[in-house]
């Protein structure tokens, strides 16, 4: 099928133009007369994101359903134009683009005039009516194929309705309105609006129709000569459509080669099929005939025309054909196939005409006449069908039709005024009895939760998370409360300070031997220079220690700033942990006995079945209010007489006025009556029960309730003790596995110093035995090394803590919410087998100890 591409648009603030237009017809509405506008503004300004959806997606959408969604956007908006005059707001335009798939176009066509988004939204649903076709035509099911061709007739119908479309002139009942269209320039999409084209896409669809009854035909028991004719039909219509575009002022190039190149393939399938026919029939002259016909069509096809669509360049703003690649190629493939039947068909015909009839092929066939089942399909019912939405008859409902003058304008303001003021006394009543039905809602939320804090008769005096805040708040008492916590977080400084000693006491250590070193290296350099050379230096000796030193260095510097976080949050929370003491561990054992009955559980149980009543008939009477409203706005809408009907005197038409007034209103206001003193006493009842609500919830606290509360009342602060206690605690276990760690390497580095002195002793006596002669001195490091010094060799390696460093110490940079985790998320912490917070924190403390087997830089031994 031959495909066109829609015209594409951007989001515009339509409730905003609507709203504007609006204030500026009528400035002097009342608040419940803009919220009307608004609501149906906002109706509009959501249907038409539906729209940009539909329009602007690739390939355009070809469901039913976004069919509809653009009819009823286009209803919608024909009906609230035809009383809102859109150009008297500046604020936004209707934008729209004539973009297609093979080229997309950056111009675009701005217009405040509604006739613009109309015409485009008319015109993109005759291409989803195209595109449903074609969707339907690929399953290849008789009803299938069927239902594409009707789409197919609707969507030349669709650009029928649009060449002819006029807003404003069909809001004048029909009769042409002089420069009704000259408010709205086209611009870029002058091409793709034009009557020109849209004729051209109205025989393109019906073409396309065409060619699905040639479809349905070849799976049919039609004779060849009938289906011959359905092919002739397909010819001549694509014929058709060669000529309206050649009627364009600017010709779309890719739809005129490929409509050639469609007409060509089925004279073709014409010629053929008529060939079946004489052979049937024993017409061997008229058979070579059609088939030769045949064989010059398709080569012609093959040869120019395929060749010359490939070549041509789709239109930016004109009719462009939809994805002409794909288009080329299978109708290539079609040709090549037929072709290459044509061909052994041909050469089988020669050979039995050679052998067996030995006739003379005919001059001349008659041209196959065409059999054309098509016609485009009216559109109006189908537009009609589809009712204008109730808010957007509230809205229109407060303006005049813009088209109308003289007596019947004047009835139309009388009709509008009358129909508000009814309107009016609904809408408040309404708004009167949504107020009160939420208070009633909220009410009974209350009343439910009181009736679940108080008990409900049943053996679980608590909630699951009640119950978890009691078990949380009595641990943190028997935790030891925050002197507990203050406890611990001198514990933790005390560690502290333990560790940063041992590690001053390991580098005081290392320096004094590196100057005992220094030393006695200054001194043999002096009398026996080949020993220094010979004899390691303290450098080279205590590298591996050193860098350990770094490392454990780092680890506290790291620890401290931690412990300063954790104790800044004690300290900021101190007072909401020492009120913790308030709570009375009997009060928590009370609660979590489940001894106390539940009072008042048949009092709020009755008040909330009263609410639910009074609800009830509240939506019931709302639900009848919106109804008759609804109905004072469609008469309104409609009450439009015409001209004829009104008397041309004055006195006759005040008369008149009043009549048909009351005959279309009367009745309506007789229901409104009793509908507005139901309300009345609806929103009085419901003013009471609120007043017994905050009575009950006033009064209806026992000791359960307020013991509990006063536990409730704690539960941040049983949030904090549990995450600080977790914290304090992580800290002193590192401070524990960081101070075993030091003692280990302050000892070896002890010996490692007794080690080198006693070596350094030894070797001064040597010398002083020696005296200070030349006599060649024995290498250093000729004799046995000692046992100890071989172990020195080797950087600090932590044993048994190893592994637990690794898993507890490696999770990123300390939080700055707390001091040894990551700061928690809102709500509650991990929950323990309380159902409550756990006393060890989620997360670790954020540094890490040294661990040199990870370490890529710890030094070599």
């Amino acid at each position: 099928l031959i495909l066109v591409s829609p015209v594409k648009t951007t989001s515009v603030d339509l409730s905003s133009m609507v709203q504007v237009a609006g204030q500026t017809m009528k400035p002097n509405m009342l608040p419940a007369q803009k919220q009307t506008v608004k609501s149906g503004a906002e109706y509009l300004q959501s249907s038409r994101a539906n729209v940009c959806q539909v329009s602007n997606r690739s390939p355009i959408s070809c469901s039913e359903s976004g069919k509809n969604l653009l009819l009823r956007y286009f209803k919608d908006l024909e009906y609230i134009a035809s009383r809102v005059d859109f150009t008297k707001q500046k604020s936004d335009s209707f934008t729209w683009s004539c973009a297609s798939y093979a080229a997309a176009a950056d111009q675009f066509v701005k217009s405040s005039d509604p006739q613009l988004e109309l015409t485009a939204v008319l015109y993109n649903i005759g291409v989803v009516c195209s595109s449903i076709g074609a969707h339907l035509l690929d399953d290849r099911s008789v009803e299938s194929m069927r239902g594409g061709a009707k789409s197919l007739q609707l969507a030349a119908g669709f650009f029928r309705y649009c060449a002819s479309y006029d807003v404003r002139s069909k809001n004048a009942g029909g009769n042409k309105v002089q420069g009704s269209s000259s408010l709205v320039t086209y611009g870029q999409l002058s091409d793709r609006f034009s009557t020109d084209s849209l004729k051209v896409l109205e025989a393109l669809m019906l073409a396309n129709a065409q060619l699905i009854f040639h479809e349905l035909a070849c799976s049919s028991v039609l004779a060849s000569d009938s289906i011959a004719k359905v092919a002739a039909g397909v010819r001549d219509m694509f014929n058709l459509v060669v000529k309206k575009v050649g009627e364009m002022q600017r010709p779309a190039d890719d739809i005129k080669s490929a409509a050639q190149l469609l007409a060509s393939l089925f004279d073709a399938e014409a010629e053929s099929r008529m060939a079946i026919f004489s052979k049937e029939n024993f017409d061997v002259p008229s058979r070579l005939t059609h088939l030769a016909n045949a064989l010059h069509i398709v080569y012609h096809a093959r040869s120019k025309l395929l060749p010359q669509l490939r070549s041509t360049v789709s239109a930016t703003s004109g009719l462009a054909l939809y994805d002409k690649s794909a288009f080329a190629d299978a109708v290539a493939q079609k040709l090549a196939i037929l072709d290459a039947e044509l061909r052994k068909r041909h050469a089988s015909a020669h050979e039995e005409n050679s052998s067996v009839f030995h006739c003379t092929p005919a001059e001349h066939v008659p041209r196959v006449q065409p059999r054309i089942s098509v016609k485009s399909m009216d559109p109006s019912d189908m537009i009609e069908g589809h009712a204008v939405d109730a808010k957007v008859l509230s809205a229109a409902a407060l303006f005049v039709p813009l088209e109308l003058s003289g007596a019947a304008l004047a009835y139309s303001t009388k009709t509008s005024e009358r129909s508000m003021a009814s309107f009016q006394k609904l809408h408040q009543a309404n708004a009167q009895l949504a107020e009160a039905l939420s208070s009633l809602r909220t009410g009974e939320d209350a009343l439910n939760l009181l009736q679940s804090q108080t008990g409900s008769g049943d053996t679980s005096r608590l909630s699951t998370g009640n119950e978890a805040v009691v078990n949380s708040v009595k641990a943190a008492k028997q935790g030891g409360g925050f002197a507990r916590l203050e406890e611990l977080s001198q514990q933790v400084q005390m560690m502290s300070q333990e560790s940063d000693g041992i590690l001053k006491e390991i580098l005081a250590n290392l320096a004094r031997e590196a100057a005992d070193d220094a030393a006695i290296s200054k001194r043999l350099m002096s009398v026996q220079p080949g020993v220094v050379r010979n004899r390691m230096r303290s450098e080279q000796l205590t590298g591996p220690y050193r860098s350990s030193c770094a490392t454990f260095n780092r680890e506290l510097e790291a620890a401290r700033q931690a412990d300063r976080r954790v104790m800044s949050e004690l300290a900021q929370n101190k007072k909401r942990l020492e009120a913790l003491n308030s709570v009375k561990e009997e009060d928590l054992n009370f609660l979590l006995a489940n001894e106390a009955a539940a009072p008042k559980n048949a009092e709020l149980s009755a008040l909330v079945n009263t609410i639910n009543a009074r609800c009830q008939e509240i939506e019931s009477l709302r639900s009848q209010i919106e109804s008759l409203a609804h109905s004072f706005t469609q008469v309104c809408s409609t009450d439009e007489p015409k001209e004829s009907e009104i008397p041309l005197d004055s006195t006759q038409q005040s008369s008149y006025f009043q009549s048909r007034l009351n005959s279309k209103y009367s009745e309506l206001e007789a229901r409104s009556k009793p509908l507005l003193q139901k309300s009345d006493e609806l929103v009085s009842k419901a003013n009471s029960i609120q007043a017994e609500i905050e009575s009950v919830s006033q009064e209806g606290r026992n000791e359960f309730e307020a013991k509990l509360q006063v536990v409730l009342n704690h539960s941040d602060s049983a949030v904090c003790w549990h995450t600080l206690h977790g914290y304090l605690q992580e800290g002193m276990n590192f401070y524990s596995k960081e101070h075993e760690n030091l003692s280990k390497v302050s000892k070896e580095v002890s010996g490692f110093v007794v080690s080198r002195k006693t070596e350094a002793d030894d070797l001064s006596a040597r010398l002083a035995s020696m005296g200070i002669s030349n006599q060649s001195y024995p290498a250093y490091g000729s004799s046995e090394p000692s046992l100890m010094y071989s172990a020195y060799q080797q950087p600090y390696k932590p044993e048994g803590a190893a592994s637990y460093i690794q898993n507890q110490y490696q999770a990123g940079p300390p939080s700055q919410q707390y001091g040894y985790a990551s700061q928690p998320q809102p709500g509650f912490p991990p929950q323990n087998q309380f159902g409550f917070q756990s006393n060890q924190p989620q997360n670790p403390p954020h540094f890490q100890q040294y661990n040199p087997n990870s370490d890529p830089n710890a030094p070599s031994p």
